[in-house]
């Protein structure tokens, strides 16, 4: 009997800690970026320039403007298709 109720305490303190201990699992993102650079032809940065991503199955559009180098970033895009525009 002494056996058996060490056991079940060793198995709920095991349970326990991992309880305590056990870092939360996080799903798959449902959101993404875009990372890119805007070049002239001469193949320099293009700083100041709008860029808009619109996604083809909403219509959804989020824009950004890129920095000195000409690098911009889009971020919490929903997954789908794109389609890229940039103005400066």
């Amino acid at each position: 009997m002494k056996k058996l109720f060490t056991r079940r305490f060793q198995t709920v303190v095991a349970l326990l800690a991992l309880a305590l201990f056990a870092r939360p699992l996080f799903g798959q993102e449902i959101t993404g970026s875009i990372r890119g650079t805007v070049f002239d032809p001469s193949g320099a940065g293009v700083p100041a320039a709008t860029v808009t991503a619109t996604q083809i199955e909403t219509g959804l559009s989020r824009s950004a403007v890129t920095n000195r180098e000409g690098t911009y970033l889009l971020v919490l895009l929903p997954l789908g298709h794109y389609r890229m525009g940039a103005s400066a």
